[in-house]
């Protein structure tokens, strides 16, 4: 079997990638190391609560497939690229020639070391989702290392369960995404969810684990195993530029694998577009990619959370806020420009920001966030 444009990987990268090949060029192949047709891994806490099967959380069925021209390959993993031969072997030892390659391989979670005998699950994939929910309505009890997105959703996932939740925390929840004021107002919110938040090192709260299912949830990092098989240049993650090619001729990275200008988002609308590009120049395309403004939503129990940009302590950087009892909305200013925002319960108006932030909007002798505001409001 041959393919003129192989896709590894069918996370959302991955099948974006599928799609703007298959509109452009026949004998696209995209493998999984997955048996299940590609589905939405940012949707893996709704299986933590119901258990639901498969079809729940897919991208697409078989019928797509079918549809496109795209052939579907599960369960197959990449152990070997051969960029001369312009070949992959499997598993399995068998092998596939291409006329371009597109790794779409992901991000691994990353496990914190704990005391031996400790069992650790993480939430990566499917069957991960199912064995999490086994565990939690068996013990009743979670404990979550992590306060991340991806941790304060499955601990309200988890909540919904039934079960007792602690998250574990080095200082505030979604320290990436707020500054120290919004974090610790988010933690009054999560008390009140029935969440429980410990601040210091994990291996600091033993008894909270005893008889807890533990799942960690700090993070992941660029799966480079394959790419440092053949050449392929690496950082933080695999090194493309702004078609997404990489170093070696005829070989594209995108999404969570992919380090375009020193950054690896890891964000789902920054994966899929980036898939999109790939795919289009893998098949002969000309796309070009412009880095988006990170701007991850969320939404956990009835509590609404926006982030923009970037709210890390830059020099001459001032946070202007307004907060309620119900809701926080800051803004960091650098200079004439707001390089970040933040938004708990205003969403709306948060939307508003990135819009006018993408824009580059432009701000002077701001003194409060009503200033702030009157000038993004202003350009709308």
């Amino acid at each position: 079997m041959d393919a003129d444009v192989l896709i590894l990987g069918a996370g959302p990268a991955g099948f974006s990638a599928a799609k703007a090949a298959g509109r452009r060029q026949k004998g696209v192949v995209l493998a999984g190391e997955e048996p299940y047709l590609p589905y939405w891994r940012p949707r893996l806490s709704e299986i933590l609560t119901n258990g639901a099967p498969m079809e729940s959380i897919r991208m697409s069925g078989e019928d797509w497939f079918r549809e496109n021209g795209v052939e579907w390959l599960p369960s197959h993993k990449a152990v070997f690229i051969d960029p001369k031969e312009k070949s992959v072997r499997w598993q399995d030892e068998s092998t596939t020639k291409y006329g371009a390659l597109i790794l779409a391989c992901g991000a691994q979670p990353q496990v914190p070391g704990l005391p031996s005998g400790r069992r650790v699950y993480t939430l990566h994939s499917y069957d991960d989702a199912l064995e999490i929910h086994r565990q939690c309505r068996e013990k009743k009890k979670a404990f979550i290392i992590g306060g991340g997105v991806l941790g304060l959703e499955t601990a309200f996932a988890l909540v919904k369960l039934g079960c007792s939740v602690a998250v574990s925390v080095h200082s505030y929840p979604l320290s990436k995404q707020f500054d120290k004021a919004g974090g610790q107002f988010l933690d009054g919110l999560l008390q009140k969810e029935d969440i429980t938040v410990c601040c210091g090192e994990a291996a600091d709260f033993g008894a909270e684990m005893d008889d807890a299912c533990v799942i960690a949830a700090t993070g992941v990092r660029p799966d480079l195993e394959l790419a440092k098989t053949c050449g392929i240049r690496t950082s933080h993650g695999i090194l493309v530029d702004e078609g997404m090619r990489t170093n070696v001729p005829g070989i594209y990275a995108c999404g969570d694998v992919a380090e375009y200008q020193g950054a690896v988002p890891g964000l789902m609308a920054i994966a899929a577009r980036q898939g999109e590009v790939a795919g289009t120049n893998a098949a002969g395309g000309d796309a070009v990619y412009h880095a988006i403004l990170p701007s991850p939503l969320m939404k956990v129990g009835d509590i609404s959370v926006l982030s923009v940009g970037s709210m890390e302590t830059a020099p001459d950087m001032k946070i202007y806020r307004r907060i309620s009892t119900d809701s926080y909305a800051a803004a960091a200013v650098t200079g004439d420009a707001v390089t970040g925002a933040a938004f708990i319960g205003e969403t709306v108006l948060g939307m508003k920001f990135k819009r006018w932030m993408e824009k580059g909007g432009i701000i002077s002798g701001a003194a409060s966030f009503a200033d702030v505001e009157k000038a993004v409001f202003a350009e709308q």
